[in-house]
């Protein structure tokens, strides 16, 4: 959803701490928040104009062999629901799947083709706001009342705009006894008051209903995982009762008229669940430093610690474009010599990515809303060479790795194969979400190197290498050659596999 970032000064640190010329150990955190040590790996399948398409739902069913083969575990896909925005993003009959993606029929057929390549689809929950049908406050499908909305609502002080509130004494039109929002107001759609016990067990009653028999009203579309948007409109523990009805399906066997005879219990309890909640302060122009991408990331840390979900690590995207924009790869690693974002503090939390549908491109490069995007001048040769950078990056470290459609599908075969190269040595290494890395390079003197070495196992012992970054690098163990064998490489990066798993890797020597 586009978000209007606050320049909000968050850390006021005023020196940039650039520990680059020695080695730094970082042994992730092992399993211990939100789930146990995993291989998953997340496709974003769709971008801001796939809704224009209009067969969007049909060339995803087609992609599913691929994906497969990419090794995503789980695909992400668009708002399914009518909508007051083709995007998907301003909800309004929630019940009516048919959209600007295809047909609720197309949608089943998607889930079905990606089922049977293994693939879990993910659903994008838009739960902070609805839309109208044809006032600002009427709600269809399902009906829910005006007094859903929250106080805080331009509804509730726009002239003209009636409300009724038929819970008030007497009974008014306005919104002279709704409740306060929990979270912060998104001014394109009305806000829903959760403050308000009602509103909350409206919503867990629709997620019932998404995965329910068709024959019992439900809606009959078997999504597992889950993703919730504009998580900062609403409190965590508002998003964790959503949560433990998605994850635990014993809410909706006893608490609905809905059966569930068509999906397995696997279906109906998936534990894939992550929040987007945008931090402040990311701004590529002028917070391109260590002390922004720290409060980043502790901000995203502080609110995974009150939630049952991963996160979206704006803090390591951020990082990653900064590095790459501005030639410093010191931003990848933090004041503390963890890598930095949430994967250095909080690495099972973390669900990295490069780019999403709001701040990457769209179909093309330069197109789509481009909120945080990697600078393009013009050269497509070095736009795609900084991104496989980037997922040399992202598919070599921790966190739960997301790649983004455009990326894989229409930015040529020369990034294309990139991604598929580093997606095959994550799988074949055994690379997860709390694997541990020790940072050796991080430069920010034009020495333009980032290396690192992984231990998958996360027990202190290195058998992968990597580099980014246009100097030269390779692991090396004072035989007076570089060590390893090389498992791939492109225009500014590689990986190494090594036989023997090292205790005390040599960072300098050979570089």
């Amino acid at each position: 959803m586009i978000l209007s970032l606050g320049a909000k000064t968050l850390f006021f640190l005023s020196l940039l701490t650039l520990a680059l010329s020695f080695p730094s150990q970082y042994v992730a955190r092992r399993a211990e928040e939100w789930q146990t040590s995993s291989s998953a790996i997340l496709f974003q399948a769709f971008h801001w104009e796939s809704a224009n398409d209009g067969n969007w739902y049909t060339n995803l069913k087609d992609l599913a062999p691929s994906l497969k083969a990419l090794h995503i575990t789980h695909a992400w896909l668009p708002p399914p629901a009518d909508s007051g925005a083709r995007e998907g993003y301003l909800p309004r009959r929630l019940s009516i799947l048919d959209s600007s993606y295809g047909s609720t029929s197309n949608l089943r057929d998607t889930i079905s083709s990606f089922s049977s390549n293994g693939i879990v689809s993910v659903y994008d929950a838009v739960f902070n706001h609805r839309v109208g049908s044809a006032d600002w406050c009427d709600f269809t499908e399902p009906n829910w009342p005006s007094y859903f909305v929250a106080s805080g609502d331009e509804a509730c002080h726009t002239a003209g705009v009636t409300c009724s509130n038929p819970k008030s004494s007497p009974a008014s039109s306005g919104c002279a006894n709704f409740l306060s929002d929990t979270g912060e107001n998104y001014p394109p759609a009305r806000d829903l008051d959760y403050a308000n016990p009602e509103v909350i067990d409206s919503v867990k009653r629709y997620l019932c209903q998404l995965r329910a028999d068709v024959s019992s009203g439900g809606l009959e579309v078997p999504y597992g995982g889950i993703r919730f948007d504009f998580v900062r409109g609403y409190s965590s523990n508002v998003l964790t009762e959503f949560s433990k009805v998605w994850t635990d399906n014993s809410f909706c066997t006893s608490n609905t008229k809905y059966t569930f005879t068509k999906f397995s219990k696997e279906v109906l309890e998936q534990t894939f669940c992550v929040a987007e909640n945008w931090v402040d302060g990311l701004d590529l122009v002028s917070n391109c430093n260590g002390a922004s991408i720290d409060s980043a990331a502790r901000n995203l840390e502080a609110y995974s610690s009150t939630v049952s979900c991963g996160v979206f690590d704006f803090a390591t995207k951020f990082a990653l474009t900064c590095a790459l924009n501005n030639n410093n790869f010191a931003l990848l690693k933090s004041i503390a010599g963890s890598p930095s974002g949430l994967i250095g503090s909080s690495p099972l939390k973390a669900i990295t990515f490069i780019d999403n549908h709001d701040t990457g491109d769209a179909g093309s490069i330069g197109k789509g809303q481009r909120l945080l995007a990697l600078g393009f001048d013009g050269n497509k040769v070095l736009y795609t060479t900084k991104l496989s950078q980037a997922y040399a990056y992202l598919l070599t470290h921790p966190g739960s790795p997301s790649i983004f459609h455009p990326h894989f599908v229409s930015f040529g075969a020369a990034l294309k194969n990139d991604i598929q190269l580093l997606t095959d040595i994550r799988s074949k290494l055994k690379i997860k979400n709390n694997s541990g890395v020790f940072i050796c390079q991080a430069s920010s003197d034009g020495g333009n190197l980032y290396s690192a070495y992984i231990s998958p196992s996360n027990d202190g012992f290195y058998n992968v290498a990597m580099k980014i970054g246009s100097k030269d690098w390779c692991p090396f163990f004072g035989t007076g050659v570089c060590a390893g064998e090389i498992q791939a490489s492109g225009n500014n990066w590689a990986v190494w596999a090594i036989s023997v798993a090292i205790k005390n890797p040599n960072c300098f020597a050979g570089n």
